[in-house]
């Protein structure tokens, strides 16, 4: 569990792969960590990339700190981790949820390093009023229930790993200024999104609420190079699907 210091700050990083096009996995918000991805698409989408996942700041194993979680700050520290990871040349980027936020954010200000982009759920704008009521009302052990059975049944035991979920949550949500973030996060302009030519693989669940349809639609319209995919899943597709989205990221990657 390598621990590096980027740009001044813990970072925890796992690096699979060793040859190939260099891939950066960025997980989602709350439950997610280096995890979401080493046991899902990492290890397939490896064969034929250097895959480097690293822990957002507050999650996993990666410092924590009480502020900096709107996407443009996970821009920043997603930029240290870029030019750590491949010297300052381009890499492609998989996003998840708010991940796939942040990478899309990333991919506009920082163009030069960007090759291709693929966005698994995002949400735009990234969170609503409704979603900040809910955040604020969940308990880790509910976030839990939107896993798929096969990986709920890890955390049904009340062991280690979801004491763990249980303890990130709170501390995120008691200690940091994750919550006041979300809601002062401005959502991207369309046009923004027109401005970004990179290629873009578009990754949807079939079985995900409407906010998910509305962005997938937008995304879809108006970014100029999009392609769409869709899965029989709900929001949490690298964990329902991993396979079948490896495959497809990889095959867009080699394009």
């Amino acid at each position: 569990m390598p621990i590096q210091t980027i740009d001044g700050r813990r970072v925890h990083t796992q690096v699979l792969g060793d040859a190939g096009p260099r891939v950066v996995l960025i997980h989602g918000m709350l439950i997610g960590s280096v995890a979401s991805w080493y046991f899902s698409i990492a290890p397939p989408l490896s064969r034929r990339h250097r895959v480097l996942m690293y822990d957002l700041r507050g999650h996993g194993k990666s410092e924590i700190a009480t502020s900096g979680y709107g996407f443009r700050a996970l821009g920043k520290d997603l930029r240290g981790v870029v030019e750590y990871f491949a010297g300052g040349e381009p890499v492609s980027l998989v996003g998840h949820s708010y991940g796939a936020v942040v990478a899309l954010r990333f991919a506009l200000d920082y163009p030069e390093l960007v090759n291709r982009l693929v966005v698994v759920e995002a949400t735009l704008p990234v969170i609503t009023d409704e979603g900040v009521e809910l955040l604020t009302k969940e308990t880790a052990e509910s976030l839990v229930e939107m896993l798929p059975p096969w990986q709920k049944s890890a955390f049904d035991t009340g062991g280690r790993r979801s004491q763990k979920i249980v303890a990130q949550f709170e501390r995120l949500a008691t200690e940091t200024t994750m919550l006041a973030d979300l809601m002062a996060e401005p959502d991207i302009s369309d046009e923004d999104l027109r401005s970004l030519t990179k290629p873009v693989l578009l990754s949807y669940g079939m079985q995900t609420p409407e906010i998910m349809d509305a962005t997938r639609i937008r995304l879809a319209s108006t970014l100029p190079n999009a392609r769409l995919e869709m899965f029989d899943t709900g929001h949490l597709v690298p964990l329902e699907a991993p396979r079948k989205l490896a495959e497809m990221i990889g095959d867009f990657l080699d394009t």
